[in-house]
């Protein structure tokens, strides 16, 4: 499916960055809400940045310029008869069968294999089902994982954090189902507020239920309330009691 707001899908990358101004920043995240396509970009976007941070930089060798004059001549006629012959299946290797294109082939590879690993170690482990309004998992995986008790030190907006339901209730002047996520089963802190928006389809957990929730870290300051909370809440992954 594509966007609708080609203008706000330019702005995925300076969100990245934190140099939107804050109305700008508040709109982006609005629009992510509602745009399975812009989501999965923004994810395409952290991955691949990711990934090309982790390619080694690759200095050329030092050559004189004498080396150089006389390597011209043999580079120019080489030129010269390659654009006199057709393509063939063996020069289209010669030509992108360098180091680089290896490296970042290789780098791709890995990254789907830890992809796959990861997603087949959180079925192993009972991680049964995912609840995300259309998300798909591979965007979910990318937000930071985080301890309910440590998310008072964090900076990241996006984070997934678990623990087990408390309290859950439709709050009708806000137009939000909203629980606390608890470490403990029966603890009652630290704790962390979740709150689903009305427009997200996601299944609300029951109280007392395991589970991951994915979403945006945020800090309420409002008169009588004082904690953290996740919200919106983006995605819920059932987990084993």
């Amino acid at each position: 499916m594509s966007c609708w707001r080609p203008g706000l899908r330019k702005k995925l990358l300076p969100y990245l960055d934190g140099v939107l101004t804050p109305p700008e920043h508040s709109s982006v995240e609005a629009h992510l809400l509602g745009c399975v396509s812009c989501r999965e970009a923004l994810w395409r976007i952290r991955m691949g940045r990711r990934m090309a941070q982790q390619i080694p930089r690759v200095s050329p060798p030092e050559t004189s310029e004498a080396a150089f004059r006389a390597l011209a001549p043999r580079v120019t006629a080489k030129a010269e008869d390659r654009s006199r012959r057709s393509w063939s299946w063996p020069d289209c290797l010669e030509r992108f069968a360098t180091p680089r294109v290896v490296l970042i082939l290789a780098a791709v590879i890995i990254v789907q294999l830890a992809f796959f690993a990861l997603f087949s170690r959180k079925v192993l482990l009972g991680e049964r089902s995912l609840s995300s309004n259309g998300i798909s998992y591979s965007y979910l995986h990318g937000f930071r994982s985080i301890s309910i008790q440590d998310i008072r030190l964090d900076i990241q907006p996006h984070i997934a954090t678990e623990g087990y339901v408390k309290d859950v209730h439709l709050n009708r002047s806000e137009g939000v189902i909203a629980f606390r996520l608890v470490s403990q089963p029966n603890a009652m802190k630290p704790f962390v507020v979740c709150e689903i928006l009305r427009p997200m389809q996601l299944t609300v957990p029951e109280d007392g239920s395991h589970v991951r929730v994915y979403g945006v870290s945020r800090y309420d300051a409002q008169r009588n309330h004082d904690w953290y909370e996740v919200n919106p809440v983006l995605g819920i992954a059932q987990l084993p009691r």
